[in-house]
């Protein structure tokens, strides 16, 4: 785990007098505090992998880019130069080892040297000790936190509870966010919180069916269509005030024959709705348990049966993968040729300012460049996929779909992924087998006492009598609705969110369930529950990671339930889903 600090001058964390190295401000301060907080408990438990009370100095390093004589000196904004050739040859030198739990190297400072060509994956902090809202933009500045972390077998993890960068910012997060949003915008080319007539592409006409069949641009272009005529959206694709709150409320109204990919459509439209995520980390507070919850006799039943740690096992058919790819590569929406849109107006310069008028003239040219070299097909989607290159050649090849290539090779290869990882995805979950671990190992109950739950108070329930914490951290309004359905249901006698380390192992990653449920029917029997809450019952509507996951945490806690211990398993929109439906239906 990496922590980088971008700082203003580099003279401040190191210079050079007659050619000796000193140490700056910035150095003398990070290894004072850094020997002062190894003192602390909380840090204890990493004594074991660094001499933390004595190893200050090997724990930081600066990169600069180096002079003829030795000294160390700002690198010029653009990187040129000898001396930033140098700075960033040093850097590029040194980047494997960081990855290694054998280097003690943990805290690097720079000013701007590792701006481009450098890339490390398992950047988790960044600190901002100079100024991100002038020359160095903040996309550019956190963009190197952002890479997907890599573990000591050099995987790549993807484990969302792993891949979080903190930013330590100079300025408002508020401001920070904003300014991130913006720059996104900006140098990308989108737009946060607008439809394109093209966003719908993706959506199938039915979810259910054996053979994929998508919306497509025409299909796309006729529900944008709709939603401007019905005043959703307008006609920049901004989402409207009434769109709005029929998303919140769970409904949109869509013309009969997108009936069967309402659902598909009204998530694309919420993802279109969520801002970049950027939390005030100093709002979050400590959430406590419900010591009259956490001690009873109901939750310690619970807890009992869904505490109970497993192992899995595959059976897989990779002929019928390969199958399967094919089918579904052979029925994705085709692949557009690039187009390029443009349209004229006039600029007039007014007393009350710059105003534009559009001239009505607009054209979408095709993009067609045949002297454009083509990527190396094989390896990118091998890159992407893991699967070999003789799967992925029989694949494309017998999909007939290597004109598409020809059209967007980036977007094919995009599609071809996307496809193969799905199938992946499905297969996998098709023939898992759970079973407990031998030693009958268990998440302990006092865990939830040790293991301190923070949350901002804007994603808290309030005073949950029926949770055993205090207040319910949730994650989305579904989940809020139900936090609020089983504290108002007198037939609910204890639940919990499950924390984030409480994990199922899939294949396809971790996986986190939403809550455990302890409840009594009429005739005063206790009802054990794991619930899954999603926007919808269908899971083929639910996308398709997370619904490989909740494939294997039925599998998960069919495994641990017995006659003497019985727990259930529910996907659930709302708690009627639970407590009325049979565990067939659920399924």
């Amino acid at each position: 785990m990496l922590s980088l600090f971008f700082i203003d001058k580099v003279e401040r964390y190191r210079s050079y007098e007659d050619g000796v190295p000193v140490r700056g401000p910035y150095a003398e301060i990070f290894e004072q505090e850094y020997r002062s907080l190894a003192k602390h408990p909380a840090y204890q438990s990493l004594h074991h992998v660094v001499d933390a009370t004595h190893a200050a100095s090997d724990a930081h390093d600066g990169y600069f880019s180096i002079d003829r004589t030795g000294g160390w000196v700002d690198t010029t904004q653009g990187g040129q130069g000898a001396d930033a050739e140098r700075g960033y040859n040093l850097i590029m030198k040194e980047k494997e080892r960081l990855l290694s739990f054998d280097t003690p190297l943990r805290f690097i400072f720079s000013h701007s040297a590792l701006r481009e060509g450098w890339d490390n994956p398992n950047i988790f902090q960044i600190c901002t000790l100079r100024d991100v809202r002038g020359e160095v933009a903040r996309r550019q500045t956190i963009g190197r936190g952002l890479r997907l972390a890599v573990n000591q077998q050099g995987e790549r993890v993807r484990d969302e509870q792993v891949n979080i960068l903190t930013v330590i910012a100079n300025e408002p997060y508020e401001a920070f966010a904003r300014g991130l949003q913006t720059e996104i915008e900006e140098d990308a080319g989108i737009k946060f919180g607008v439809v394109e007539p093209t966003s719908f592409v993706g959506v199938m006409w039915d979810p259910s069916a054996l053979e994929p069949s998508f919306l497509g641009v025409e299909g796309s272009q006729h529900v944008w269509d709709f939603l401007v005529a019905a005043a959703q959206i307008s006609e920049d694709g901004a989402v409207l005030a009434n769109l709005r709150a029929e998303l919140e409320a769970g409904q949109i109204e869509l013309p009969a024959e997108f009936g069967l990919a309402a659902d598909q459509i009204a998530q694309v439209l919420r993802r279109t709705l969520q801002r970049v995520s950027v939390g005030n980390a100093d709002e979050a507070r400590p959430v406590p348990l419900r010591d009259e919850v956490f001690l009873s006799d109901d939750f310690a039943a619970l807890w009992q049966r869904v505490n109970t740690k497993t192992v899995y096992r595959l059976d897989f058919d990779n002929d019928q993968l390969i199958a399967d790819c094919t089918r579904q590569l052979r029925h994705a929406p085709a692949v557009q040729p690039r187009r390029m849109r443009w349209a004229k107006a006039t600029i007039e310069l007014a007393p009350s300012g710059v105003l534009a008028t559009s001239q009505n003239k607009r054209a979408t040219v095709v993009i067609d460049d045949p002297d454009r070299g083509l990527p190396d097909l094989l390896t990118e989607v091998q890159d992407r996929t893991q699967l070999t290159r003789r799967s992925i050649a029989k694949i494309l090849i017998d999909s007939h779909r290597l004109d598409d290539f020809k059209r967007d090779p980036e977007r094919f290869i995009a599609l071809a992924a996307e496809v193969i990882n799905r199938a992946k995805r499905l297969a996998v979950v098709e023939g898992i087998r759970y079973q407990r671990r031998q030693l009958d190992e268990r998440f302990a109950q006092d865990l939830l006492r040790t293991n301190e739950l923070r949350g901002y108070e804007r994603d808290l329930v309030l005073d949950a009598k029926r949770s055993v914490y205090a207040d319910v951290l949730v994650d989305s309004q579904v989940e809020r609705r139900f936090a609020k359905e089983l504290e108002a249901d007198e037939s609910v006698n204890a639940f919990v969110k499950l924390p984030r380390w409480f994990r199922v192992p899939t294949p396809l990653g971790p996986y986190n369930p939403d809550w455990a449920i302890v409840s009594q029917d009429e005739a005063g029997e206790r009802l054990y529950f794991v619930v899954e809450t999603k926007g919808t019952l269908l899971l083929s509507d639910i996308r398709n990671s997370e619904a490989a996951k909740i494939h294997c945490g039925l599998a998960h806690f069919r495994s641990l339930s017995s006659d003497g211990e019985p727990i259930s398993y529910r996907v659930a929109t709302e708690l009627d889903n639970v407590l009325t439906t049979t565990e067939s239906a659920a399924h």
